[in-house]
């Protein structure tokens, strides 16, 4: 038994670096491709860019 509280432990501590990187790369990739979406977003027909700037 004590071993199994040792192992869960150590799984914790490399869980919590684990799931920090995992969500600065999801972050950074998000970033990345904003740009594209937008391209994407504005050769689409029926966005009026001007209003919807005046409106941001």
């Amino acid at each position: 038994m004590p071993r199994l509280r040792v192992v869960t432990s150590l799984a914790r501590r490399s869980a919590t670096p684990t799931a920090l990187l995992l969500a600065v790369l999801v972050i950074l990739v998000a970033v990345l491709l904003t740009p594209i979406g937008l391209l994407w977003i504005g050769d689409r027909p029926g966005y009026d860019w001007p209003l919807l700037g005046n409106v941001g």
